[in-house]
């Protein structure tokens, strides 16, 4: 038995209640892509600035597979990105002053009395040509989710910082407390301060 024209349609919204927008799904969905992309930024970002570099990292082997890991595997998913999509990467006015850095970096490694040693000082800055192409590429992230991205990275870079000062401001008042049997409020802030 076939069921009634008046029993197939949807119901109508009750009074005064806004009609359903068609665009709000895809509203949705474009809101929560740029929510990812700019959580995903930050946290690139942020492992990158708190990764120490090799003369600085107390494991020094742990610290650069990490960081080269994640730089390769971001440039090697934009790379594939890229062939996906059959494109190239998009120009950018940085691409001429990169280009003049690593040709700087190859000049003075090939000068260099020791071309190993300056390969080394030379190796953390190799990755800011792809990454900035990455970040430049305004076909996958928006001018927007870049500039929050930065931001929420520069805002949870900076509580570390933070937090590792009170750590050895914390360190520094139970040393002095613990040599001199009290604080003073001479001795509130370390002498390099």
């Amino acid at each position: 038995m076939q069921q009634s024209r008046a029993a197939a349609r949807p119901p109508l919204p009750a009074a005064g209640a806004p009609a359903p927008d068609a665009g709000s799904f895809s509203r949705q969905r474009t809101a929560w892509r740029d929510a990812v992309a700019t959580a995903a930024l930050a946290a690139v970002l942020t492992t990158l600035a708190l990764t120490p570099l090799a003369p600085f990292a107390r494991d020094v082997l742990a610290a650069d597979l990490r960081r080269h890991a994640l730089l390769g595997s971001l440039i090697v998913g934009y790379v594939v990105w890229l062939a996906a999509r059959r494109r190239l990467p998009v120009p950018t006015p940085l691409d001429l002053p990169i280009a003049g850095l690593l040709v700087a970096a190859a000049i003075s490694i090939a000068g260099s009395l020791d071309r190993r040693a300056s390969l080394e000082a030379v190796l953390p800055l190799l990755p800011v040509a792809p990454l900035a192409v990455v970040m430049a590429d305004t076909r996958l992230l928006s001018a927007a989710t870049l500039r929050r991205g930065v931001t929420l990275s520069a805002a949870l870079v900076a509580v570390v910082a933070l937090a590792s000062v009170w750590d050895r401001w914390h360190e520094w008042l139970t040393l002095v407390s613990a040599v001199d049997g009290g604080l003073t409020a001479s001795r509130l802030l370390p002498p390099s301060v």
